[in-house]
């Protein structure tokens, strides 16, 4: 998975309108569609989450933004690995778009706060830990 499987063509929100207000209801909704016995539903809802994560990865992110949108995705990774599983295709999306924003960033350049940084890639770590365990059993 390469961040060009973020490449998107459509237009993507302003800069200060992309997460504000969100929360987790927003994410907990769609991964309840998604979980839908309805095929086109749970269909509907895959796509709507794999849109969106493309939509944040394909804005032209400075890094405030970059720990803005590794959050929101963290919030669809955490839902999904508790009620659909880590071999789920979806799942597995949203964890490849947390490794690509910490290729983007690098752990590296945490500058400022960096306790508090490293706090919060700890979420993060589980996902890419996953991650490499499956790169690693496919080769």
């Amino acid at each position: 998975m390469s961040s060009s499987r973020h490449s998107s063509s459509a237009s993507t929100p302003s800069s200060s309108s992309t997460l504000a207000g969100s929360s987790a209801e927003e994410p907990a909704a769609l991964v309840m569609l998604y979980l839908s016995l309805d095929k086109f539903m749970k269909h509907v809802a895959d796509e709507s989450i794999r849109i969106f994560m493309d939509l944040l990865m394909s804005i032209d992110l400075h890094m405030k933004r970059y720990n803005e949108c590794a959050r929101f995705i963290l919030v669809f990774c955490k839902l999904l690995r508790s009620v659909v599983g880590l071999e789920d295709p979806l799942y597995r999306f949203c964890r490849g778009s947390i490794r690509d924003i910490l290729e983007a960033v690098w752990i590296a350049r945490c500058k400022k706060n960096v306790a508090k940084e490293l706090l919060a890639l700890n979420d993060a770590f589980m996902f890419v830990r996953e991650d490499v365990v499956d790169v690693y059993l496919a080769s």
